[in-house]
């Protein structure tokens, strides 16, 4: 039985792609996209909680991923190269979805 691979090679354009993710992280017409950035949120924010306090206070607080996203273009997301790689890979997954 031939066993097939699938590979997704994310590119490296954080600040790119943060004004395109604004945008499709309020797009409302897709539950499998909605329930992607709901997950999202959840591991981003259980990940950041296991960050030591130094590391936690460095990124912006949000509650939901619109928020993280909005926060993003402020000087303190702009020095946590995490925050923004975290927003590409999660911005190129959801078109992939989307």
């Amino acid at each position: 039985m031939k066993t097939r691979t699938v590979a997704l090679l994310l590119e490296d354009r954080s600040r790119c792609h943060i004004s395109a993710l604004k945008h499709l992280v309020h797009y409302k017409g897709n539950p499998l996209l909605t329930s992607f950035f709901e997950q999202t949120n959840l591991l981003l924010r259980e990940e950041i909680s296991r960050q030591p306090q130094s590391v936690q206070g460095q990124i912006p607080d949000f509650s939901a991923l619109v928020e993280l996203v909005e926060k993003s273009h402020d000087d303190a997301a702009s020095t946590v190269p995490a925050v923004e790689f975290s927003l590409s890979c999660i911005y190129q997954i959801g078109t992939l979805i989307w």
